[in-house]
């Protein structure tokens, strides 16, 4: 590959700490990944691939997803459409379609264990 993983990695790194992670704003696009790491579309899709062993659309999802499983266990009162809203979810269909995938139970249910553990 024509581009260097370990700065690409670390620029990568350095985006998901911004205090208003980019990942979590809807729609955001490859477009804009691409610029923030100062790298054309074509490596940004080469490193994901490579690197990353995902897929832009599954990156973003799966960030998504992790923080709102970070916002269920440190607020488990917060509204699901608060969190969904939170994590860059365009509805609160593609959220719990999201979610279900990834951890196989919605994310209600989740966030019901959560209120259930605090009793």
């Amino acid at each position: 590959m024509s581009y260097d993983a370990k700065k690409l990695t670390k620029r990568f790194e350095k985006i998901l700490t911004f205090k208003r992670n980019p990942f979590l704003t809807p729609g955001f696009s490859m477009q804009e990944f691409s610029k923030l790491l100062g790298v054309n579309r074509t490596y940004v899709s080469q490193f994901i691939s490579s690197e990353l062993n995902t897929t832009f659309h599954y990156l973003v999802r799966d960030i998504r997803l992790q923080h709102a499983e970070m916002l269920m266990s440190q607020n488990p009162e917060m509204l699901l459409n608060d969190i969904l809203k939170a994590c860059g979810f365009a509805n609160d269909t593609s959220f719990r379609r999201a979610y279900k995938d990834k951890y196989g139970c919605l994310p209600s249910e989740t966030r019901q264990q959560k209120l259930d553990s605090q009793e």
